[in-house]
């Protein structure tokens, strides 16, 4: 038998992810060794979550035959404090553990596979965060996709909640299926008591639609409840293909609820504009027509849409990944930020632009916020994602988006600086830092530098560089003899640099650029090493932010995981 023991103070509710291997098997949950609960473990290909709750304080127990019972994931948490608390791990298998070593100041799931992050919002004193999300695997195989959820205070130190939505029954019972729910947005609820969640359901191989849009409401902030379909095929547009997908809410110039969605059609990539008048944005969704077109990028669909307004004057950006095969090497799958006037109904572009150069800054999504609209986005790029490999990723940091007369800057939050510990080393090229922990942050200024400045990140098995020529940036990743090179034109006269164990993002001239890195190794960085002819260089140590490096939020319990 596996026995794990808990003690629980106060109502407590366990969700257990288990399969069984045998017909008629169970887990047991025992108090004081008298059993007061027997879950059957059905026998699935996908793993089923079972909700155990515990109304009584005591010492517990959950009991299985290993060789009758398979159990994934486990995790326990009370609903009243769950918020402020977090939930406690008690079983994750060997199929979605994290690595040994993960970022130290980059959001990660506690386990499994994560994607774009979805239904960022400010409610009361908090910022919550959704995320595509496996919790039962770290590579992309079947794509049963649940939504999990954090919350944070400052944007960068964040509290593991509870899984909060997860796919159809249906489809997890049937292993011919792929799907789950997918991307989407969240909205406060008008009397402030609860969250109004959209996404779109997935049924891969589903006709005529295989994506389709659905809404939930969330009163207890911890699970989604019952789902409804508000958008059930897509519009009458020519030549439109059957991607239609990541529902984007936001109040519009004109007062009014909208929506785009990521759709494609025989040009490329375009976006959809929908809205509604009813004001509590539950139904009533009308499709009124494609806000942008996107040419020159290949056949790929729109995927998360985002669009934020940038200032007083009716200027919105319009952030979207865009799955995309482009001639440049290895510059695939791109995310592009188009800046123009909206007025709720008609977008007119006046600017566009790379989100980011490095690329692995995809499906970004924003929210408003007291300092203006910010926005984190995926870590990764699915161009470099392998169905036969582990690949555990995060987020980027939250970034600022500001309109700057002819250009969009993303830089980092402001509560970034806040991570600062130590100063490692103020100096003047050339040198090298050992970096202890493989994080810290590079501030160099470049004003007095007339030659190439080139830094590079020494990470045990890969190759990564930052050069700036005199008119260009060149990111150098991957070992080898031609690794591949992301470029930018441009000249900055500043680059703040974040290093992590596993990701790398460089902002030059506060945000003007950005190139964001994921490094295929999770091996801590040993040292940086900057070469440049009359640049200055700050560095400081990172400190360690909650949910980043830890498995889950615990409340303090001793837990016991034993053969007997």
């Amino acid at each position: 038998m596996t026995v794990i023991h808990y003690s629980v103070t106060d109502v407590t509710v366990c969700d257990i992810w288990l399969r069984g291997l045998a017909p008629n098997a169970e887990l047991y949950v025992r108090k004081n060794g008298a059993v007061v609960e027997a879950v059957t473990a059905e026998c699935t290909e996908e793993a089923l979550c079972a909700h155990v709750r515990v109304d009584e304080s005591g010492d517990y127990s959950f009991e299985w035959d290993g060789d009758q019972v398979s159990v994934e994931l486990a995790y326990a948490y009370r609903p009243e404090h769950v918020l402020d608390e977090g939930i406690t791990q008690l079983v994750v298998s060997s199929e979605n553990e994290r690595p040994q070593y993960v970022p130290l100041y980059h959001f990660t799931p506690p386990w499994g596979w994560i994607n774009d992050p979805n239904g960022m919002c400010v409610f009361g004193d908090r910022i919550h965060m959704f995320y595509q999300h496996m919790p039962l695997l770290r590579r992309r195989k079947r794509t049963m996709i649940y939504w999990g959820h954090a919350t944070s205070r400052d944007g960068l130190n964040w509290t593991h909640l509870p899984i909060f939505l997860g796919p159809r029954e249906e489809l997890l019972r049937d292993p011919t299926k792929g799907g789950g729910a997918y991307s989407g947005s969240v909205i406060p609820m008008p009397d402030q008591n609860g969250l109004r969640v959209f996404y779109t359901d997935r049924e891969d191989d589903r006709l005529p639609e295989r994506e389709w849009q659905q809404v939930a409401v969330s009163r207890d902030l911890i699970s989604a409840g019952p789902s409804e379909t508000i958008i059930r095929e897509r519009p009458n547009v020519p030549n439109l293909g059957n991607d239609f997908r990541d529902p984007y809410v936001f109040k519009g110039p004109d007062g009014l609820w909208k929506m785009t969605l990521g759709a494609r059609n025989d040009i490329g990539g375009v976006v959809l504009l929908y809205e509604t008048t009813d004001p509590t944005a539950a139904g009533g969704w009308t499709f009124v027509q494609p806000i942008y077109q996107i040419i020159d990028h290949g056949l790929g669909a729109a995927e998360c849409p985002c669009i934020l307004p940038l200032n007083e004057d009716g200027l919105w950006v319009l952030v979207l990944g865009l799955i995309t095969r482009s001639e440049a090497p290895r510059h695939r799958d791109i995310s592009l930020a188009i800046v123009g006037k909206f007025d709720g109904r008609e977008f007119q572009p006046l600017h566009t632009q790379e989100f980011d150069y490095g690329t692995d800054a995809y499906a970004f999504q924003g929210w408003l916020d007291a300092d203006g609209p910010l926005g984190i986005a995926w870590a990764a790029n699915w161009a470099e994602i392998s169905r036969e490999v582990d690949y555990f990723s995060g987020y980027t940091l939250a970034r600022r988006l500001e309109w700057r007369g002819d250009h969009l800057a993303t830089p980092p939050a402001y509560s970034t600086e806040s991570l600062r510990t130590r100063l490692l080393a103020d100096c003047v090229s050339p040198a090298t830092i050992a970096l202890n922990d493989g994080a810290a942050e590079l501030v160099v200024e470049m004003s007095q530098s007339v030659g190439p400045v080139r830094i590079e990140i020494d990470v045990p098995g890969e190759h990564i560089a930052f050069e700036v020529g005199n008119a260009e940036m060149h990111l150098e990743y991957g070992m080898g003899g031609d690794p591949s090179t992301y470029m930018a034109k441009g000249r900055p006269s500043t680059l703040r640099v974040f290093v992590d164990i596993g990701i790398v993002e460089i902002y030059a001239d506060d945000g003007r650029w950005c190139f964001t890195k994921r490094i295929a190794t999770w091996l801590p960085a040993r040292t940086v090493r900057i070469d440049a002819v009359g640049a200055s260089m700050k560095v400081w140590s990172i400190k360690k932010t909650t949910a980043a490096n830890e498995p889950s939020a615990t409340n303090g319990q001793v837990l016991e995981n034993c053969d007997v």
